[in-house]
């Protein structure tokens, strides 16, 4: 059975998914109410809603499992090769790109389509850094021997960090062009 600390950590997860999903989706349903933006742009940010999606759902069904079939001393669940691999997909694959295109809509348009870009922008910062913090709480927490034992899984790990890094930067100035010319 799982522990509390693992289940606040799947339900703030969860959290964290739903309103990654919700602004997506809300984003793509706001840019295309208006003409300011090309198809492809608008189709992209189609795209990347849809496979954050089924992301989503991957990753909840994932570190569901990986709690429902975890030990309570077992501190590994969290970092599995799949829920590592689907965490790494989703900041690469798809948070990324979406903050990319919210970056070519405000720098295409000279009015703010949407509130959605300002709540974006903020969920964009906010969600790596809370995603930072769980991860040193995790490594603070796991046993040495665990991070040794799978390089590749700290490799990941590292690599995802520097993107969640990257996306803060990108959202930060999402943030700014969205105030400085609105």
């Amino acid at each position: 059975m799982a522990s509390c600390c693992r289940v606040f950590l799947f339900i703030v997860t969860l959290v964290l998914e739903i309103a990654d999903l919700i602004l997506d989706w809300d984003f793509y349903v706001e840019v295309s109410k208006t003409d300011l933006i090309g198809d492809k742009i608008r189709y992209s940010i189609l795209g990347f809603a849809i496979f954050g999606t089924i992301l989503f759902l991957c990753t909840i069904i994932t570190k569901f499992i990986g709690i429902c079939d975890s030990d309570d001393d077992d501190q590994d669940e969290e970092d599995g090769a799949c829920a590592v691999t689907l965490s790494l997909m989703s900041t690469l694959l798809e948070d990324l790109p979406q903050i990319i295109l919210a970056l070519i809509v405000a720098f295409r348009t000279k009015d703010l389509i949407s509130p959605v870009q300002i709540v974006k922008a903020g969920y964009g910062i906010g969600e790596p850094i809370i995603q930072l913090i769980i991860c040193v709480c995790q490594y603070c927490r796991m046993n040495r021997n665990i991070w040794d034992k799978n390089t590749c899984r700290m490799s990941s790990k590292i690599f995802e960090m520097f993107l969640s890094c990257v996306l803060i930067i990108c959202s930060s100035i999402l943030m700014y062009d969205l105030y400085s010319d609105k």
